[in-house]
């Protein structure tokens, strides 16, 4: 589940973000928006390898395959641009640069947020969407939003009821 949805704070996804880098080498934050879930590793980067981005797939499928790729670059294999890579889930993933732009829409917040509290600044950032096939029946599954592009698909979520309730008591804006 979301952490932020479901009523925690930024603290509870910096907890969770470094416990599972020290423990596996990366993290998973998974995004749960109503237009389209999505999820993306956080550490990968400190492997001197490119996060991962999938759009459009459950929490536990996208940490699955997040996770499966994750394992292979760790262990040294090349995942190239535009080159069928397999997955527990699909045998034909293909991988695309995510356009820099939409880094800096806030897709990848959380990424931004951990490193933002090292001491050492952050390692260069990028990143690398997981594109599924079309299916056999003509439509992509999930659908195929490609963030290759300039314009951003994801702009910053909105934040929980919580967080806007205590920025309203700070004196801060609504939403």
């Amino acid at each position: 589940m979301c952490i932020i949805c479901d009523g925690g704070s930024r603290y509870d996804i910096r907890s969770k973000v470094q416990n599972d880098i020290d423990q596996r080498g990366w993290s998973i934050v998974a995004v749960e928006d109503a237009r389209q879930p999505w999820a993306y590793t956080v550490g990968l980067a400190e492997l001197d390898q490119p996060e991962l981005v999938v759009v459009g797939l459950p929490a536990s499928q996208a940490g699955s395959t997040l996770n499966h790729l994750g394992e292979q670059l760790k262990g040294g294999v090349d995942l190239t641009l535009g080159v069928p890579q397999s997955c527990p889930l699909s045998s034909e993933l293909t991988l695309v640069a995510v356009h820099p732009r939409q880094l800096k829409s806030g897709l990848m917040s959380a990424w931004f947020d951990h490193y933002s509290k090292s001491g050492s600044g952050p390692p260069p950032l990028r990143a690398l969407q997981v594109c599924y096939p079309p299916c056999p029946c003509g439509q992509a599954h999930p659908p195929a939003v490609r963030l290759d592009v300039l314009t951003p698909v994801f702009d910053s979520p909105r934040p929980n009821r919580a967080t806007r309730r205590a920025a309203q008591r700070r004196g801060g804006t609504r939403h």
